[in-house]
C-alpha cells in the first residue's frame, strides 16, 4: 500500500494510465518483489480503480488492459512421517497443542491466534471460524485425535477466552521462535509454520480426498487452489504401485491353482495367443 501511495498517491485518476502501472509493476520486479507480491499490489489498485468507476469518477479504469505477472504453482512443503514424530517430540505444553491442531485442521497461523472457545463446539465436534482469510464462515470437523487436545486446554484453561493463550489468559500467538528452535533441534529443514497447512492438504490428498473436499476443509475460493497441494510423494506412489502389483499376482496365482512368480507374467504365452480362446 505504501509503495502504491508513492507512486500514484499525488496523481489525479484521470491522470493515471495503463503504461504508468506497467511500469509500476516492471519496477517492483526490478526491486526483487516476486509476481505474486506485485500481483496483490496490483489487485488491490485495480479494485480501487473499478470502484472510482463504479462512483462516476472515472469512465473507464485504466487496469482494464494491464495484465498481470505469470505465477508459479507456489511452494509446497510438508512434513514426512519421520519428520513429523520428530517434530511432535520436540515440541511440549502450548507449542505442541499448536502445532497438533494446525496438523489436524489445517488452519492458519491468524485464525489460531485469534481461535476462541465461542467458536468450538464440543457436542457437535466443530470448529466454527469466522474470521478467516477470504471473510467466509468455516465449519471444521473437530477428529477424535484432536478432541482430549482441546478437552484438556479447555480445563486447564477455565478462565481464558481464548483457545491458545499463556497463562494469564492473553492470547499465546507468539510461537515463531519456538517452532524454529524445535525445527533446528530435529533437522527439519525449509519448513515454515504455514507449512503445518501444506502438510495438512497433503495428508488429504494422500489419503485419495478430492480436491473438493480439500478446497472445503481449507477454505479456499476456487478448486484450483486446492489442487496445487494434490500432489504425492514419491514413496506414496511407489506403495500405490505395489499394491496393484501385489492384487495381479494373487490374482494369477489363483487362476490355475499354482504359485507362479511375477516374472512369468510376461513370459511369452507357446504356440497361440491366450486372447484367441475367447
Amino acid at each position: 500500500m505504501r509503495k502504491l501511495l508513492e507512486t500514484f498517491g499525488k496523481k489525479k485518476l484521470s491522470e493515471i494510465t495503463g503504461r504508468d502501472i506497467e511500469r509500476y509493476m516492471q519496477s517492483r520486479r526490478k526491486e526483487g518483489k516476486q509476481p505474486a507480491t506485485v500481483n496483490r499490489e496490483f489487485a488491490l489498485l485495480r479494485h480501487m480503480l473499478r470502484k472510482a468507476v463504479e462512483w462516476d469518477y472515472l469512465s473507464v479504469s485504466p487496469a482494464r488492459t494491464v495484465k498481470p505477472f505469470k505465477e508459479s504453482p507456489g511452494r509446497v512443503r510438508y512434513l514426512s512421517d519421520s519428520e513429523r514424530e520428530r517434530l511432535l517430540d520436540a515440541c511440549s505444553g502450548m507449542l505442541k497443542a499448536v502445532v497438533l491442531t494446525a496438523l489436524l485442521t489445517g488452519m492458519r497461523k491468524g485464525e489460531l491466534q485469534g481461535l476462541t472457545w465461542d467458536d468450538v463446539d464440543f457436542e457437535r465436534r466443530e470448529i466454527t471460524l469466522k474470521r478467516t482469510k477470504n471473510n467466509e464462515v468455516r465449519v471444521i470437523p473437530i477428529s477424535k485425535d484432536l478432541l482430549p487436545v482441546l478437552h484438556r486446554l479447555h480445563n486447564e484453561r477455565l478462565y481464558s477466552h481464548y483457545v491458545f493463550s499463556k497463562p494469564d489468559g492473553r492470547p499465546y500467538g507468539n510461537w515463531r521462535k519456538a517452532f524454529k528452535t524445535a525445527c533446528r533441534q530435529t533437522g527439519i529443514k525449509d519448513f515454515r509454520f504455514h507449512d503445518l497447512r501444506h502438510t495438512f492438504a497433503s495428508y488429504l490428498a494422500m489419503a485419495g480426498h478430492s480436491a473438493f473436499t480439500i478446497q472445503r476443509l481449507m477454505g479456499h475460493k476456487t478448486i484450483a487452489m486446492a489442487q496445487r497441494y494434490t500432489h504425492l510423494s514419491q514413496a506414496h506412489i511407489r506403495a500405490a504401485v505395489d499394491q496393484i502389483g501385489a492384487k495381479v499376482v494373487q490374482s494369477e496365482e489363483g487362476l490355475d491353482g499354482q504359485s507362479r512368480k511375477a516374472s512369468n507374467i510376461n513370459a511369452p504365452v507357446a504356440q497361440k495367443d491366450r486372447a484367441s480362446d475367447f
